[in-house]
């Protein structure tokens, strides 16, 4: 299986790295300790995207980390072990979930997370070169940011973090003097600005079935059942009472898989190559910035925030299969 190759052959980089480094730190004069996250953070076998054995993990960390003989830990991110001893890691941003997650079992007082970045900005500077930092916001913005495409953040690594009140420092190794942003529960000041997030390399997949059973919903728990089976996450979700619109990362292999298994039951359209556009604290500036010459396919509007599902031209959505 690749997925199970792939997690053996690439922990092994982690594991270089941190030895590599903790070597250093022992010549210039500093008491450390190299703790092997393989054998530590326990994981279930779901390869390249492992999910947390949390109490044994817990444990296994509390008796690891003691500071009694070593002023510095060093650790991997990304990886973890399966009870049988084989290598697992943890998904995208799995580095910085590794530091959310043993900071909670260690009740840690703080988390910094280094970033090429001054922190977490209102838009990504390569799209927008007026975006400017975030001093700080709350563990929730840093989520629905998180999870609209902001790339600074993954949502997971939020979680743990938040249920002990532990704050994170995002700040910059370029500029490592620079305060940064920080995300916590106390906030003193309201968002004034908008942010931007920017998702693109998506498919929004409409579902349509033949026999209206969504008007029951009926379906609905087996649709969202083969989309977890194939590994494919939602980023975006709308439903009437005859039709739900999904949209999903452009992977062409999970997706043929899926529709083979629902063209027999739903007629299917989708299109390829769109973005989701998320915008906080919208004004109709905002909304006319990001708006303008795009065909937008699909809106969601809330009090506070705005997607838009959207496409450069009007390309015509293609029927049950990729081309």
């Amino acid at each position: 299986r690749y997925d199970y190759i792939y997690d053996q052959v690439v922990s092994l980089g982690e594991v270089w790295s941190t030895k590599i480094i903790d070597e250093y730190i022992r010549m210039i004069g500093i008491r450390s300790c190299w703790l092997d996250m393989r054998e530590i953070l326990i994981t279930d076998d779901r390869y390249m995207d492992a999910n947390i054995l949390w109490s044994e993990s817990e444990r296994r960390i509390r008796n690891a980390v003691t500071f009694s003989s070593a002023d510095v830990c060093i650790l991997q991110g990304f990886i973890g072990g399966t009870v049988s001893g084989h290598s697992t890691t943890l998904g995208r941003e799995g580095s910085d979930y590794t530091a959310g997650i043993v900071a909670n079992m260690l009740d840690a007082e703080r988390v910094d997370i280094w970033k090429d970045v001054p922190g977490i900005l209102n838009a990504d500077p390569g799209w927008m070169t007026d975006a400017s930092k975030l001093d700080n916001i709350s563990y929730k913005e840093a989520v629905e940011m998180a999870f609209s495409g902001a790339k600074v953040i993954h949502p997971k690594t939020i979680k743990p973090l938040q249920n002990k009140s532990i704050p994170l420092y995002v700040r910059s190794f370029v500029e490592p003097d620079r305060e940064g942003t920080v995300i916590s529960s106390n906030i003193s000041n309201k968002q004034s600005v908008p942010v931007y997030v920017k998702k693109e390399n998506q498919v929004l997949i409409s579902l349509l079935p033949v026999d209206f059973s969504f008007v029951m919903g009926e379906s609905l728990g087996r649709v969202f059942h083969l989309f977890y089976q194939h590994g494919i996450k939602t980023n975006l979700v709308q439903a009437s009472a005859v039709s739900i619109a999904v949209c999903v990362d452009n992977d062409r292999e999970q997706i043929e898989r899926l529709i083979a298994d629902l063209k027999d039951e739903f007629s299917i359209l989708y299109n390829e190559n769109v973005e989701i556009i998320s915008l906080r604290y919208y004004t109709d500036e905002s909304v006319k910035r990001v708006t303008e010459g795009k065909n937008v396919l699909l809106e969601q509007r809330t009090r506070k925030a705005i997607r838009f599902v959207m496409k450069d031209n009007d390309t015509l959505p293609v029927k049950n299969g990729l081309v």
